[in-house]
């Protein structure tokens, strides 16, 4: 069983907030696939708070980095990291 810890920073804010999912995932593959939906949903929200933007994702073993990078400079970019841990 894995779980999923998440690390969220907004770029200017000295505090990152960090979340550990109350869900199980049976393998690595279904929780990758919870990761990619939700940064598919994080970049939605973004959209609608931003207009312009752009989604870099980089993944290293059981780690998934997303930044979230607003076309204004008016935003701070927001990074969100996904690491897949065993319960």
């Amino acid at each position: 069983m894995f779980k999923i810890k998440v690390v969220t920073k907004q770029e200017g804010k000295k505090k990152s907030k960090k979340q550990v999912s109350a869900a199980l995932f049976g393998s690595v593959d279904e929780a990758k696939e919870f990761i990619y939906l939700s940064i598919k949903r994080q970049e939605s929200l973004c959209w609608k708070a931003w207009g312009m933007m752009v989604t870099d994702t980089t993944s290293k073993e059981n780690t998934v980095t997303a930044e979230y990078k607003p076309a204004m400079i008016l935003f701070g970019k927001l990074t969100q990291t996904f690491e897949i841990v065993e319960a």
